[in-house]
């Protein structure tokens, strides 16, 4: 009997001391880790993986605030792991765009043009991307010339004759289209070439013998050689007679031509800018990534930019569709002295443009507005659409007009991989 009183008083005793712990443990914090024996400044990791540090307390409008850093002791599950890398992937995508794409404020420095850190997405990566997600980023948005044409009594009609076209000298390396033409055909591209240079709105008449499937024909090709013209509109209007000979011509200009001679300086002061940031790369091919990183790191794809079919939108407004994208990156290599040229066609079910360079001997097709599309899916630089040979662009790019007479891309040796890096992403992209 007296033992089973003292159990009972011993159990009563720990009671009321572990009863009185739990109630300094809530009402005195502070005495009570005097009492247990913990130090100011230390934590408690707990079972969900935080921890509590006793003293990150912070005075916050009366109340008591506890701050909570992720616990090393916590184990995270492979779930877990992989959310927190799919966030920080998206948190660096933006931090890439919002750095990146501010035309008005950035300026792209040249890259260093081997780097082992850059893991950035080639050709190699292509076989780890779904094809539904390559789908879903692909753009086509290239409108076509188009002339409206109007049957005139040549005989009662009074048209200006404009401005002829002069002794121009078009090298057929640089000036391809033109060079596609017969020599009429060269005759009203020289004449159209000058009017739109000395920005006459008003019909012209045309001084060679041509009808209006080759105006349509001359006009594409002056449009396609031509990227500085970025006033040139897509749409024009031509007069013909009876005999269907083309009589006369009216280009139309954009918005710019309401201040052309501000807008040409303000149009060739950002690309001097750039050809300056290229200068101390020596070949062509590291020129020709500094470009197009440039376009990628400062455009962004709008399909509702102004003008966004002229070289202008892209280098001077940062916003624009793959016609201004191409006639960019063509403006400014050409302003180097690299052959770039502006290749029309269809992609992903739309009308699309995109480039042909010549590196050394051999010619090569890039897509700089597909390479940022990926870019900004993926938040790593992309060389999906540079440098490639006929065989594997012309999977999801077909040339269509006058561009399929331009010279056929067969090698790969300017690929990315093959210049620049054999560092590749060789992860699985669609996470």
């Amino acid at each position: 009997m007296k033992k089973l009183l003292g159990l009972l008083f011993i159990s009563f005793f720990v009671l009321g001391i572990f009863s009185g712990l739990l109630y300094l443990k809530e009402q005195e914090p502070d005495t009570y880790s005097r009492i247990m024996g913990i130090p100011d400044g230390s934590t408690q990791t707990k079972d969900n993986g935080l921890e509590i540090v006793n003293s990150a307390y912070s005075d916050n409008a009366g109340g008591m605030e506890i701050q909570k850093t992720p616990s090393d002791s916590g184990t995270k599950t492979e779930k877990e792991k992989k959310a927190t890398e799919n966030n920080g992937k998206k948190a660096k995508k933006a931090t890439n765009k919002a750095a990146g794409k501010d035309a008005s404020n950035k300026k792209a420095e040249p890259n260093k043009l081997t780097s082992d850190t850059n893991r950035p997405i080639t050709e190699k990566a292509r076989g780890n991307i779904p094809k539904k997600e390559l789908q879903a980023v692909q753009k086509a948005d290239m409108v076509p010339l188009e002339g409206t044409g109007k049957e005139v009594d040549a005989a009662n009609s009074a048209i200006d004759e404009g401005a002829l076209g002069g002794d121009y000298t078009f090298s057929e390396l640089l000036y391809p289209y033109r060079a596609m033409l017969d020599s009429e055909e060269q005759k009203a591209y020289d004449q159209i070439y000058a009017n739109a240079l000395s920005y006459n709105s008003e019909h012209f008449a045309i001084q060679a013998s041509v009808n209006a499937t080759q105006i349509d024909d001359i006009m594409q090709s002056v449009y396609n050689d031509h990227p500085e013209l970025f006033w040139l509109e897509t749409q024009y209007d031509y007069q013909y007679g009876s005999n269907g000979i083309v009589y006369s011509i009216r280009l139309n200009f954009n918005e710019t031509i309401e201040d052309i001679d501000k807008n040409v300086a303000v149009f060739n002061e950002k690309v001097n800018e750039i050809i300056n940031l290229a200068k101390d790369y020596k070949t062509d091919v590291e020129k020709e990534r500094f470009v197009h990183d440039y376009l990628i790191n400062t455009t962004t794809y709008d399909e509702n930019a102004p003008m966004h079919q002229s070289a202008y939108s892209a280098l001077v407004n940062g916003r624009s569709v793959c016609a201004g994208y191409s006639r960019a990156f063509q403006h400014i290599l050409m302003q180097m002295g690299i052959p770039v040229y502006y290749c029309t066609g269809v992609a992903d079910g739309g009308t699309h443009a995109w480039n042909i360079i010549k590196l050394g001997n051999n010619f090569y097709n890039v897509d700089t507005l597909w390479d940022d599309s990926v870019e900004e899916r993926y938040g790593t630089e992309c060389y999906l659409y540079y440098n490639m040979p006929d065989s594997e662009f012309n999977i999801e790019h077909k040339r269509t007009g006058l561009s399929v007479n331009l010279p056929d891309c067969t090698e790969t040796d300017m690929e990315y991989d093959a210049v620049f890096s054999s560092n590749i992403m060789g992860d699985n992209l669609a996470a």
